[in-house]
């Protein structure tokens, strides 16, 4: 028996129905594969835990798919390398959930594995291909495409020790134009490119004609080891430059924004303007009209002005790609570049309006982004924060983009399990989006993806998506547009409508994209000279745990709030020191060096960012909240203390005679309230203090001074005498002591310590 998604049906339907008997909603089949020591413990027609259906050897059917499953304390070590390669999202099966049988044996069970979902009319799901089956009879667009996928996957599987995977066959399905992994295999020993050229070259004999002149030169130099795994993928990338170049596609595209039925104003908008509907030709060597752009926004701070934040980024955005989306023939590297340099311009423009206001924290607007573009046979995708792109197949669903939330963060960290990190307070925070912080700290993601059959791209704010609405409806109100692709309006309208009424809570924005078009039976026949690359001339970042600057998360909905607390203190302490609680002999991945010049252009996700060691802190912003790790250096000035004063200093304060003292103990949590250089070229800082060891006490309440004699003592304080500050006071400090002192925290809207 199977559950159906409607959350107000509690009927249970046969496993081989496709719509429930009830409402009529469609019913979720979720296919598991099972990997671990005590995979193969289970076989034969038997159900596991009264809920897992064993359908043969590690291929099971969740029967209960509308519960969540169990949440684990932590990861377990065994989903370690799918955590941290989860931002290749077509490519990696994501973690279900974990146990161990009766006889003590593992079992993780994945999910969004390479299995074609069953119809009624099937006996049982097919697994796709693998790319040894498909390759002879794919066109050369799939087939380089493949190669690229392949190529790109081996610097971040090889990090997390996972790199065998990629020279096993029967782990290698295709999807398309997707590669996708069965499941993942640890490493014994360390592995060479020259290993995945010897595995290539018994392709080349069934290789399309256009290509094999190129691949030919490239394999030699893989096996002899004359080529880096990112000149090989910015080989690849040039080949599919100018394989797609005279590939032609159809789009049809339409866009819709609703107020909904429950908000007093629209603080989402979109481009282009709602209830635009657009069908054209694209080829990337004649543009005849600008390549479609479609974008949706969805604006935070409420009254304070997210519509206004939402409508300045559509504006920055479209202006800034204008040129660049009527230009001919640009390389990925131009058009990854310009899409990246408008989401940074758009921030800039949010930002210096919040600066004019002088806005400050929580009292910022800021807007989410997501945006795709179609030039030619390559489709790009843009977001930051956690407006979504799902791609929709006859057959499937995916979400293509990866929520730039506090609980994605914590699995990519490799902390806990998405659906068990969702359960954690303030979960749903932001941890990036436009207008929150200066570009350099932000980290907008782009995607490419090669168009080489029909398919239908959905970009939405969170008004559809929340609740896995599109999850569940996706097989019932998307599926069939595939037979109508000239009524995308009135599916797009369907879907404004399925989110007020399941949803409702929220503003809801749509863009929907059908895309068609074969791949060129006879293309151009790729030159051998493609294949000699030495070093790309911008080195392609394959690796996805690289740390960026951290920004301090915020939430997505309701007033600014600026989270620190409870979730703080466990992502920390999750960060650092709960891996210490494992055993030693535990095999963690190493994070791979990067490479001088390095950048994101094919990495899937911006890389998650990592927890701060002893080194010191980069320049400090207004709105950051530090915790307080240790003490100066020896050679820290007496003038280093924290002296609480009421006026900005005009000159270096002297704390030993005109200042009064705090006494800040290691462990106080702060918030730079402001910036300010005096006559003599000093930077200082004034901070309010949140809390402090021993209290937790929030501003505005003041523990008794018994609790901080107790907890600090005067060698763990951040001053040289005095009293003990209490939450709530303000003062200043050297900028350069603050930074070498301190950490930034992550944040938990359910306890912010500065509210």
């Amino acid at each position: 028996m199977i559950n159906c998604f409607n959350p107000n049906c509690q009927v249970e339907n046969p496993a081989d129905q496709a719509i429930c008997n009830a409402c009529h909603w469609p019913l979720v089949k979720r296919y598991l594969w099972a990997v671990g020591s005590g995979a193969l413990e289970f076989t034969g027609d038997r159900l596991v835990n009264e809920r897992y259906q064993v359908l043969q050897p590690q291929l099971w059917l969740d029967t209960r798919p509308a519960r969540s499953p169990l949440p684990l304390e932590l990861a377990p070590e065994l989903a370690e390398p799918y955590l941290t390669l989860s931002p290749f999202t077509t490519a990696i099966p994501q973690p279900f959930t974990y146990f161990t049988t009766a006889t003590g044996a593992e079992v993780l069970l994945l999910e969004e594995i390479p299995v074609r979902l069953a119809t009624p009319k099937d006996v049982a799901p097919t697994f796709f291909p693998t790319l040894t089956e498909a390759w002879a009879t794919a066109s050369a667009l799939h087939q380089l495409t493949w190669l690229w996928q392949w190529a790109r996957l081996w610097e971040p599987m090889a990090a997390a020790r996972v790199s065998t995977t990629l020279l096993q066959g029967n782990l290698l399905r295709v999807d398309g134009a997707d590669l996708r992994l069965l499941a993942l295999q640890a490493d014994t020993e360390p592995l060479t490119l020259q290993q995945l050229g010897d595995l290539w070259q018994p392709l080349l004999t069934t290789a399309q004609p256009a290509l094999q002149a190129y691949l030919s030169p490239l394999i030699t130099r893989l096996q002899g080891g004359a080529i880096t795994a990112a000149a090989l993928v910015y080989s690849l990338v040039r080949a599919l430059e100018t394989l797609c170049r005279e590939e032609q596609r159809t789009a049809h595209w339409v866009t819709y924004s609703d107020q909904g039925p429950t908000r007093q104003r629209n603080e989402d908008a979109c481009y282009p303007p709602s209830g635009t509907h657009q069908t054209v030709q694209v080829q990337a060597s004649i543009l005849t009209q600008p390549a479609p752009l479609v974008v949706v926004c969805d604006g935070i701070g409420g009254h304070q002005g997210g519509d206004v934040a939402s409508k300045l980024a559509i504006d920055e955005v479209v202006g800034q790609l204008q040129t660049q989306l009527q230009t001919p023939d640009l390389s990925h590297d131009q058009l990854e570049a310009a899409l990246k340099q408008a989401i940074l311009a758009a921030n800039q423009r949010i930002s210096a309006e919040n600066d004019q206001a002088q806005r400050q924290a929580r009292d910022r607007m800021g807007t989410t982004l997501v945006l795709a573009v179609v030039y030619g046979a390559r489709l790009y995708l843009a977001h930051l924060g956690d407006s979504r792109a799902y791609r929709i197949r006859p057959y499937s669903c995916r979400q293509l983009t990866l929520d730039d939330d506090v609980a994605t963060r914590e699995m990519r960290l490799g902390h806990n399990l998405y659906r068990d990190a969702l359960l954690n307070p303030g979960a749903g925070s932001l941890v990036q989006a436009l207008g929150m912080a200066d570009s350099r700290h932000l980290h907008p993601t782009v995607q490419m993806h090669v168009l080489v059959e029909e398919t239908l791209v959905l970009i939405c704010s969170d008004g559809l998506s929340d609740n896995d609405l599109v999850e569940r409806l996706w097989l019932q109100e998307l599926a069939p547009l595939f037979a109508k692709p000239q009524q995308v309006p009135r599916f797009g309208q369907r879907l404004i409508q399925l989110a007020n009424t399941h949803n409702g809570h929220d503003n809801v924005t749509v863009g929907l994209l059908y895309l068609s078009g074969q791949p060129s039976a006879k293309g151009p026949v790729l030159s051998p000279s493609l294949a000699i690359v030495d070093r790309p001339d911008t080195p392609i970042a394959t690796a996805v745990v690289q740390p960026p600057p951290q920004i301090t998360p915020a939430p997505k909905r309701g007033a600014w709030l600026w989270l620190m607390g409870a979730l703080a203190v466990a992502t920390l302490l999750g960060a650092v020191g709960i891996r210490f609680l494992r055993p030693a002999t535990q095999a963690q991945a190493p994070e791979p060096a990067s490479t001088p010049g390095e950048r994101t252009t094919l990495s899937p996700s911006a890389p998650p960012p990592q927890p701060t060691g002893a080194s010191t802190l980069e320049a400090l912003a207004v709105g950051d909240v530090l915790q307080l790790q240790r003490l100066p250096d020896n050679s820290a000035a007496p003038t280093d203390a924290l002296a609480i004063t009421a006026e900005v200093p005009a000159a270096p304060p002297n704390p030993a005679v005109d200042q009064p003292k705090r006494s800040l103990p290691v462990g106080s949590q702060v918030e730079v309230v402001r910036r300010q250089k005096t006559p003599d070229n000093q930077l200082w800082v004034r901070l309010r203090v949140c809390t402090v060891p021993g209290e937790g006490s929030p501003v505005g309440e003041t523990a008794p001074p018994a609790a901080v004699a107790a907890e600090s003592t005067p060698t763990e304080n951040l001053s040289f005498g005095g009293t003990s500050a209490q939450p709530g006071e303000e003062g200043w400090i050297l900028d350069a002591t603050l930074r070498q002192v301190s950490d930034r925290l992550q944040a938990d809207s359910a306890n912010p310590p500065c509210p």
